[in-house]
């Protein structure tokens, strides 16, 4: 037990030694001397192409307002159609795409789900949004 409290003691000594040694630069500044300049460890890349942003930011064209939709099916769709029932909105055609929990968003705004372009949001307070189209 002595032998292994004093081996622990020895290691957690030796390393905090090795670990406060003094760099080439501390030295030579200890001495009044200028820090060596860096040295490049990977090699350049002369003539690399700097890429520009991935996508410009989706913007809505007149008229229409970005949302973002948990999702945008069909009105056709069946579950689209129960809650365009139960809040009672009609007149909306089977090829209309529609926006369910969707949320206003800014120009730069970050979505999760999914950006879509949206006419009608008038019942954007109720998570519905009517005449969308997906936007990247």
């Amino acid at each position: 037990m002595k032998l292994f409290l004093f081996l622990t003691t020895l290691a957690a000594l030796l390393a905090s030694v090795l670990g406060a040694a003094v760099g080439p630069n501390a030295e030579r500044m200890a001495r009044g001397l200028p820090p060596l300049t860096p040295h490049r460890r990977a090699p350049s890349v002369i003539g690399a192409r700097n890429p520009g942003p991935s996508s410009t930011p989706s913007v809505c064209s007149t008229g229409s307002y970005l949302q973002c939709c948990n999702s945008v099916s069909a009105a056709s769709n069946v579950n689209v159609k129960i809650i365009l029932g139960l809040l009672g909105i009609k007149g909306v055609a089977d090829t209309t795409l529609v926006g369910l929990t969707c949320a206003s968003l800014s120009n730069n705004g970050f979505c999760i789900a999914k950006k879509a372009c949206c006419t009608d949001v008038s019942h954007v307070n109720q998570g519905v949004a009517i005449g969308c189209t997906v936007v990247n």
